[in-house]
């Protein structure tokens, strides 16, 4: 049984990333949520944009989302996460910031890195049939809002990594997220 409160140090996670400087170009988009790609008009100068500039073609194994900073959306980001399946989230990303409507540069992780995604299922199949999760007793006056689950991997540690946090509005209707935990899936 997995225990609450285990986490694994923070530079676990480091990841090296570089940023190329790119010919200006001027979007209009939409703040999304976390969604698969599919080749969509609005994001289309961008996907040939990422494959001229980074050899990298995106497709239904990435996932991506756009947010902003600001109220007149103008400043703010576009990130693709590439997955393996559709439940491991990794370290290979690309991260486009947007200001004043335009994006002028790119940066981007672990393009280049590969892994046998199949083990790495099979690692995650063995990991869900063999353990379960403790589980938090909500106290009178707390509400609970939402479990959320991340199997990471990363491509520098090359380790796959489980997240647990639970999300509830305690007595006060604050919301709290200190119950969880982090272990590597070996």
């Amino acid at each position: 049984m997995l225990k609450l409160g285990h986490e694994i140090s923070d530079d676990f996670f480091e990841i090296e990333s570089q940023t190329i400087n790119l010919p200006r170009l001027d979007v209009n988009l939409t703040e999304t949520e976390l969604k698969s790609y599919e080749t969509i008009e609005e994001l289309k100068d961008l996907e040939q944009l990422i494959f001229s500039e980074l050899n990298t073609s995106l497709d239904k194994r990435w996932k991506y989302y756009i947010h902003f900073y600001d109220e007149e959306k103008a400043n703010g980001l576009i990130n693709f996460i590439y997955y393996i399946g559709n439940e491991i989230q990794t370290t290979k990303t690309i991260t486009i910031p947007i200001e004043n409507n335009s994006v002028n540069s790119v940066s981007y992780a672990y393009l280049d890195n590969t892994v046998n995604e199949s083990d790495l299922q099979k690692k995650l199949t063995n990991f869900k049939e063999t353990t379960t999760q403790e589980k938090y007793n909500l106290s009178d006056g707390e509400t609970f809002l939402e479990e959320k689950v991340i199997y990471m991997y990363n491509y520098k540690n090359d380790s796959l990594t489980y997240t647990y946090n639970l999300f509830f509005k305690d007595e006060m209707q604050l919301i709290n997220n200190d119950i969880g935990c982090e272990y590597i899936i070996e």
